[in-house]
């Protein structure tokens, strides 16, 4: 895939030869390091003089001068999606993650930069300047990361619907629903929110329908789970009338139909089982409720018969979809019975000899193909999911003939020609997290394109003609990626090993990204824990824990698994960390979703003592730290919204739990604070990180704010000027290092990819001293290590 070039079928526009001669000569303005800032005016309009005289390229808009744009406007210059081309390898690395860039200073942006061209080039190939900003606290070493550059927005929840609506002056707009409640509208050709957000839902927005208002302008219907329907003006933001409140369950599925005399009608579907048309213009329901479902409606669609009597397709968790006369409120043949789960979505498209057909997605991961009129499938099932499909949007391929779009909760939207059964090219990858809505709308130049909504919090652009708008690297692990340990080989070699879905566990040389061995395997699920610690002999050992329940002790530099494995464990187990004994010996503390933690010996294979009891729910994060009397305490995090600490020598809880987090625990650290005294850092899924003082049992200064989304990681280690730094990651794609005594942040690195996991190693740098790194993962295809330069282990992480 390409970025096309500008070309002119007509006379030289003067216009653009203005622009291409002003940004050329601006160009010779720009700095040639980042650590420079250029003139206000170059870090506004640069960008743009660049894209409107057709020459926004590596040249025009350099490395050193990106970290300093305030356009934001790099991937509307583009066109999404984005990919390299000659000349433009830079600005498509930068397109990746500008819509996550938000706030963040220019030298933490100069870092963001350097961090993605190390993913799309070899290091070599960066460009010096990129790195030319003294005193960065992280420096990107060796960066294996899968990129997307096709995120037309960045939300801060899930989206659960998209369609698309024309603009006033023609131009197709995107509106999307959020699990916020609320509705935005966006330009796809300058990723721009247009207005302000449409606000009065009190829940997720679950569907949205376009339909001509009396004056000929486009309305949008919006449906929540608040049980209403509401009507909007997109030009204006304002709601037109009250809501339509009907239903006894909410929204799920919006469809217009148009009656003979031109009237507009809303076909409304509810997880009461029901379907009932509404006069949007009376906000009165027409006739009654479509009933004849034994689930929630899902899913509606409207087609019209040859002889133009229109008719809705509705699709139910019952498995089944139902055509209904609408004008009599009857259903119209048998319900269309084939998929072995939940029906959750329904499409309409018309064979070239004008037959209308239904392709319907369900929870059964297959797409099946209708003829309503006989009630009979058309050809096999389409297969190539693995997980249940929750959207389908029709669009023209090429030729002229109908395409469908699927998305699915295995994170891919898949193009299918329905006539043939057959799967059209790769799935298209990128979303972190379930696609949940899908529409299809032309771009410039005529060209098909996608827009995708995922609970991911995203919205992107695809081109399914051209395929996946992302760089992929080959990292060895098959599927998803989660814990990581950092260790020394006996010869002293650093390296991390990670776990993943796939079951194995992998051993990698930081410096080089290069897998080392053959994967660890046994384990039957995937793994979720993974720590690193001493044997006996002084030989380096893991220990992993996996969905299998099993706890397994692995030697990395023979790759064979160390005795049988350790069970006990009733659920997952999904935490843990090694201490020293009062005897000198290593022990191992393990924390499940069972709620218990237990302590092991890992030579001898046994537990120790009883399990610890007190956590109400799933124990997800678990530190070791030095209590003031010199005594190996745990501290542990829950999805019960608590931190505890615990004398793993006694089982006994110490104090009262630590109450603060409004959502679950998922990440903590321990490492000193002034006078010695030790501290715990914890992330949240309510994006906040705290300090607490674990003897008092108090939160120290207010929770550091900043982070979009789930805190997922966290790492303590000491700055180079002496003062304890943390290091957290998160899922809205930054990794970012905060000072706790002065409650803010210090750096940012966007990485444009969900951060899963983080640890702490050393390395030895090029002057031979110690240098400490950070490695982080996320998904299958994202593994990196970051150097933090002058920075040491904190005494306690």
């Amino acid at each position: 895939m390409t970025v096309a070039e500008p070309t002119s079928s007509g006379p030289p526009d003067p216009e653009q030869a203005v622009h291409a001669r002003i940004a050329r000569r601006l160009a010779a303005l720009l700095p040639r390091t980042a650590a420079t800032p250029p003139h206000p005016y170059l870090r506004r309009h640069q960008v743009g003089h660049a894209a409107r005289g057709g020459c926004l390229d590596d040249h025009t808009v350099t490395g050193a001068f990106l970290p300093w744009d305030t356009s934001n406007s790099v991937r509307a210059g583009l066109g999404l999606p984005v990919a390299p081309s000659s000349g433009r390898h830079g600005l498509a690395a930068w397109a990746a993650i500008e819509p996550y860039l938000r706030d963040a200073s220019p030298s933490s942006r100069a870092a963001s930069l350097g961090f993605v061209r190390h993913a799309v080039s070899d290091p070599g190939d960066v460009p010096p300047q990129v790195g030319d900003v003294p005193d960065l606290l992280v420096r990107p070493r060796n960066v294996t990361w899968m990129l997307t550059a096709n995120t037309l927005a960045v939300l801060d929840s899930a989206v659960a619907a998209i369609t698309t609506v024309r603009g006033l002056d023609g131009r197709p707009l995107l509106a999307t629903g959020s699990k916020d409640g609320t509705v935005r509208i966006w330009d796809p050709d300058t990723g721009s929110q247009i207005g302000e957000p449409l606000n009065g839902h009190n829940g997720s927005v679950t569907a949205i329908a376009v339909y001509t208002g009396p004056d000929g302008r486009p309305l949008l219907a919006t449906g929540s789970k608040d049980g209403t329907v509401r009507i909007w003006d997109p030009d204006t933001g304002s709601q037109i009338g009250e809501p339509l409140n009907g239903h006894n369950g909410s929204v799920t599925a919006i469809a217009l139909y148009t009656r003979p005399d031109g009237r507009p009608l809303l076909a409304i579907g509810s997880y009461d089982g029901t379907a009932q048309v509404w006069d949007p213009d009376t906000g009165t329901p027409v006739g009654e409720p479509l009933n004849g479902h034994n689930g929630s409606v899902t899913a509606i669609a409207l087609y019209t018969r040859p002889d133009g009597r229109p008719l809705l397709a509705i699709g139910s968790y019952d498995g089944t979809a139902q055509v209904w006369d609408p004008d009599t409120g009857t259903p119209v043949g048998e319900p269309l019975n084939g998929h072995n789960g939940s029906v959750t979505a329904i499409a309409v498209y018309t064979r070239p000899n004008g037959r209308p057909l239904l392709a319907t997605g369900s929870y059964d991961a297959t797409v099946r193909v209708w003829d309503p009129d006989t009630g009979t499938p058309v050809g096999e099932p389409l297969t190539g999911h693995t997980n249940w499909v929750v959207a389908i949007a029709v669009f023209t391929g090429q030729g002229g003939r109908p395409l469908l779009a699927t998305g699915s909760h295995d994170r891919t939207v898949r193009v299918w020609d329905p006539d043939t059964g057959t799967q059209i090219g790769e799935p298209l990858t990128g979303h972190t997290r379930s696609v949940t809505a899908i529409a299809a709308f032309t771009g410039p130049g005529g060209r098909p394109l996608l827009a995708t909504g995922s609970n991911d919090a995203t919205v992107r652009v695809w081109d399914p003609n051209a395929g996946a708008a992302v760089w992929e690297p080959v990292t060895g692990h098959t599927r998803s990626l989660t814990p990581i340990a950092a260790f020394t080989d006996p010869g002293g070699q650093p390296l991390l090993a990670t776990g993943s879905n796939d079951a194995t566990v992998r051993v990698w040389d930081p410096d080089t990204g290069t897998q080392i061995g053959e994967p660890l395997t046994g384990h039957t699920n995937r793994l979720t824990a993974i720590v690193a610690f001493t044997g006996p002999g002084g030989q380096p050992l893991l220990a992993t824990g996996s969905n299998d329940r099993m706890v397994r002790i692995w030697d990395p530099d023979t790759g064979t698994q160390i005795g049988e494995p350790l069970t006990g464990h009733t659920r997952s187990v999904t935490a843990m960390v090694v201490f020293t004994s009062p005897h000198e010996r290593p022990l191992l503390a393990t924390g499940s979703h069972d709620a218990t933690v237990r302590i092991w010996d890992p030579e001898t294979g046994t537990q120790i003592g009883n399990p610890l009891y007190g956590h109400t729910d799933w124990v997800t994060a678990m530190v070791v730290f030095i209590g003031l009397d010199g005594r190996p305490l745990l501290a542990t995090g829950s999805n019960d919204r608590t931190v505890r600490v615990w004398n793993p020598d006694t089982g006994t809880q110490i104090g009262e739990p630590l109450t603060g987090h409004t959502n679950s625990v998922t990440a903590i650290a321990a490492f000193t604070g002034p006078n010695g005294q030790p501290l715990l850092a914890t992330g949240s899924n309510d994006r906040t990180v705290r300090v607490w003082n674990p003897d008092t049992g108090t939160q120290i200064g207010e929770p550091l704010t900043g982070h979009t989304n789930s805190v997922t990681a966290i790492a303590a280690f000491t700055g180079p000027n002496g003062q304890p730094l943390l290091a957290t990651g998160s899922t809205d794609t930054t990794v970012r290092i905060w000072d706790p005594s002065a409650e803010g942040e210090v750096f940012r690195i966007v990485t444009g990819g969900p951060i899963d996991e983080a640890r702490l190693g050393v390395s030895e740098g090029e002057d031979g001293r110690p240098l400490t790194f950070l490695a982080i993962v996320s998904g299958s295809h994202r593994r990196a290590t970051l150097d933090l330069p002058g920075s040491t282990l904190g005494t306690l992480a």
